[in-house]
């Protein structure tokens, strides 16, 4: 009897982590998902499934209807809690993108004592979206605000914790959708403490994002680009628009590369240091 107990209070602890997904997510998503995870051999609670605000009607998907991904660390109790919002870029939520995350994931987890929660809401250029171009992400008025506030409930215990700080990141064209997000009224309602543009800052999106209201939150934002490239002309561009102390610019260069950067981002920001001061 002894022997059934302490197998039950196992089984009752391992139902906390591993990947959990909703019905009707893509099968290929699922899988390319539990490959990366069962790569990494982290323990974190992970889900995948449909969050309003991101799971409008979408013609184009191959389910037709656009997924995401949360990862949550239940392992600790810190009174801060970290939450990171990725904007994954062109072709993204696929394989290659889940495992660029779990390795952000693992550096996270390495960080001692770090309370974190991680999403992914799949856009509408990923890999499951046939004809991308034009299209925009956080369309509706004030949709990314539903959607993080509907994701935050997925997450086990996150609803709880009264001291959250929001990183928002985007990769590539992940910046399309931090403007977005910024034009749409969602991302400033978010009041996120740290943004983080991963070679992202292509066309006018940055601008965009800065003069529709990140200029007027006082919020932290750090600008990683390859030089000589179209996205640091965006970023001269926006130099000559901007005198905020908490923007820090950063170009990189050979041998750094674009994809590189995607995966890189987090752990070269400098948002660690600076939140856990506050």
């Amino acid at each position: 009897m002894k022997k059934i107990l302490i197998l039950l209070l196992l089984l009752m602890c391992n139902t906390a982590f591993g990947l959990m997904p909703e019905k009707g997510v893509s099968p290929t998503t699922v899988g390319q998902i539990k490959n990366a995870e069962n790569a990494s051999k982290l323990r974190v609670w992970s889900w995948v499934g449909f969050v309003s605000g991101n799971d409008e009607f979408d013609p184009l998907h191959t389910t037709k209807k656009r997924s995401t991904f949360i990862a949550h660390n239940e392992n600790t109790d810190e009174k801060t809690h970290f939450v990171f919002i990725w904007f994954h870029g062109m072709g993204g939520y696929k394989q290659s993108s889940f495992e660029g995350v779990f390795g952000f994931l693992k550096w996270l987890t390495n960080e001692k004592e770090l309370s974190y929660t991680w999403i992914m809401p799949e856009l509408p250029w990923s890999a499951n979206v046939s004809h991308i171009d034009g299209r925009n992400a956080w369309a509706k008025q004030d949709s990314f605000d539903l959607f993080v506030k509907e994701a935050i409930a997925k997450a086990p215990k996150l609803a709880k914790k009264k001291n959250i700080k929001y990183i928002v990141a985007g990769h590539s064209r992940g910046g399309k959708a931090i403007a977005n997000a910024a034009k749409t009224g969602g991302l400033c309602k978010v009041n996120p403490h740290w943004i983080i543009w991963s070679d992202s800052t292509y066309s006018r999106w940055l601008e965009t994002a800065w003069n529709y209201c990140l200029k007027d939150i006082p919020v932290f934002m750090e600008i990683f680009y390859m030089a000589g490239t179209e996205t640091q002309a965006s970023v001269k561009r926006f130099e000559k628009i901007n005198n905020s102390k908490l923007v820090e610019i950063e170009g990189l260069r050979s041998p750094w590369y674009h994809g590189k950067i995607g995966n890189s981002a987090i752990i070269m920001s400098d948002f660690l240091s600076k939140l856990r001061e506050q």
